[in-house]
């Protein structure tokens, strides 16, 4: 979990009083997986989708939730954010768990991965974000995925040259999403 967009999340995150819990889908960083990675992500650049995996991070991201909110012990307040292949995971939690409160996703990766449908019922308020130039999130694409989610929804355009990692953009983006998760 060595990115600067989550790593700075975070430590922003839990700066503004959040509880925050983080983790690697299987055989990502220091995770661990009796799959075969290099063969999943070969079938993804080659077919833009690897089923299997797919199916075992969406897996992971619900067991994941499930252990955060059974240690957690409440069912308020509970926000998700997703970026970039983890928006795959996230957008599918609100079918699990209809109290989430808010659902962040930030640079979802649809010029490669098609994102599942986003739960029509959701209830929760949903902000999606990406950079103008985001090679794997274009604009196009990330618009009609905005026009797809349920309300209340919101986005945010970041300006071109801070590509798929924002990078020097990771504090600004901590405090919106933050502002964003307490309703503000």
């Amino acid at each position: 979990m060595d990115n600067n967009v989550t790593a700075h999340l975070a430590s922003g995150l839990a700066r503004q009083g959040m509880v925050v819990f983080r983790f690697n889908p299987q055989g990502v960083g220091r995770s661990e997986t009796d799959r075969n990675i290099d063969e999943d992500q070969q079938l993804f650049w080659e077919h833009s989708t690897a089923p299997e995996y797919e199916k075992a991070m969406e897996t992971d991201t619900g067991r994941a939730f499930e252990f955060f909110t059974g240690i957690n012990g409440k069912h308020e307040n509970v926000h998700i954010i997703g970026y970039s292949y983890g928006c795959l995971g996230a957008i599918r939690l609100p079918q699990q768990a209809s109290w989430i409160e808010r659902m962040v996703l930030i640079a979802p990766p649809l010029a490669r991965w098609p994102m599942p449908p986003p739960y029509p019922e959701g209830g929760h308020s949903t902000a999606l974000i990406w950079a103008e130039d985001d090679f794997a999130c274009p604009s196009d694409l990330a618009r009609n995925l905005f026009d797809r989610l349920p309300p209340p929804k919101v986005f945010q355009v970041l300006p071109a040259g801070l590509d798929h990692f924002l990078v020097g953009h990771e504090v600004w983006l901590s405090e919106w999403v933050g502002r964003f998760l307490q309703g503000r």
